[in-house]
């Protein structure tokens, strides 16, 4: 099998991680993966059956990734807060990188795709769970203790997260949907810089100043 595959199906998957990236998975046909993989349609066929079942294998290799990313930089012996902050910085990172394909399989569940939301919620949960047990190990500040530990979680990933959707939908339908100086204002407010103070101001609200 590795002599017939010559590592077929792997270069099929990194192909296609770089035109969902792009496009989102519906964005791209099988053809045009194959023919940008230098793949025979065939072979397609051979290893991934469906379209659906590659999608989803190009989304888990994705997930993967970030979640590659989160054990490298926490750990047991850091402090709750440390740990938040490195989950945090991954969770942006990754959503930057795949903002075009997360505002497009946003748009997909909110127009009803059932299928694609069952798949992400039973598939791409571990980072939450990550996220939970940082927040309930740590000394958080009153208000934040006063919040449902999931309530608090969101609080901490939306601000995070949503403008780089934003962004990645903007590029998907087209920036000139937006005036040049609103998408200035709106540029500074994603940006690296203002993200990392962003979170720095979302975990001095959750734990208090650094000790």
């Amino acid at each position: 099998m590795g002599r017939l595959s010559l590592h077929t199906d792997k270069k099929l998957l990194h192909t296609g991680v770089t035109l969902a990236r792009k496009k989102g998975l519906s964005g791209f046909t099988v053809r045009e993966l194959c023919a940008k993989s230098n793949v025979n349609l065939g072979m397609f066929h051979y290893y991934f059956k469906t379209k659906q079942r590659f999608d989803q294998e190009v989304l888990r290799l994705i997930y993967e990734q970030m979640m590659q990313d989160i054990r490298i930089e926490t750990s047991p012996r850091a402090t709750a807060r440390k740990n938040t902050e490195s989950i945090l910085t991954s969770i942006y990172a990754f959503v930057r990188q795949n903002r075009v394909l997360l505002s497009a399989l946003a748009a997909d569940v909110l127009g009803g795709d059932k299928n694609t939301l069952k798949f992400i919620v039973k598939h791409f949960t571990e980072h939450v769970s990550l996220l939970l047990r940082e927040l309930r190990r740590g000394e958080l500040t009153p208000q934040a203790a006063a919040m449902p530990i999931g309530s608090l979680a969101i609080t901490l990933v939306l601000p995070v997260a949503l403008p780089q959707l934003f962004s990645g939908t903007l590029e998907r339908l087209g920036k000139n949907l937006l005036p040049p100086q609103a998408q200035g204002v709106i540029s500074a407010v994603w940006n690296e810089e203002n993200t990392e103070k962003r979170i720095s101001l979302l975990l001095k609200a959750a734990f208090g100043e650094e000790k």
